[in-house]
């Protein structure tokens, strides 16, 4: 009497094997699709969290926050922390990815008007948001948020 063996033939392992690493790669890219537009999400809240705070500021002082270095010229809204803090944010957000990356701030000799910048979208392109008193020209050919 013979016994047959049954098991599995190399065909068939190696069908498997396949589909599990189309499976895997269709995940690998779904989550770093994820990721992007989780920290271009993070961009748009702290932009929007800069705006508040910037439009509070402006309220109670009468006029936008105003750094030296950053009239006329960009600068990291790192610059407006003793500006802002504690009084209108806990904290001043930047990019996610900051040290590296940041967004960046500009207001007018008069400081009737300011620029936001965010350079930094890796889903989309950059762009500024500029104040109704802002200077237009600010940032010039960078698509408005």
């Amino acid at each position: 009497m013979k016994k047959s063996i049954r098991g599995f033939t190399i065909v068939e392992l190696l069908i498997v094997i396949v589909v599990i690493a189309i499976l895997a790669a269709i995940t690998i890219v779904a989550y770093n699709g994820i990721q992007v537009r989780a920290r271009d999400s993070a961009r748009d809240s702290a932009l929007n969290s800069l705006k508040k705070s910037i439009e509070l500021y402006n309220a109670q002082n009468g006029s936008y926050p105003a750094p030296s270095s950053c009239i006329s010229m960009g600068c990291t809204v790192s610059n407006l922390s003793t500006y802002l803090v504690p009084t209108f944010t806990n904290t001043v957000p930047d990019d996610p990815s900051a040290p590296t990356k940041h967004i960046y701030y500009v207001t007018n000799p008069t400081y009737t008007g300011y620029g936001l910048y965010v350079q930094n979208y890796e889903g989309k392109t950059p762009c500024k948001y500029i104040s109704p008193n802002g200077t237009a020209g600010w940032w010039d050919g960078v698509p408005i948020c």
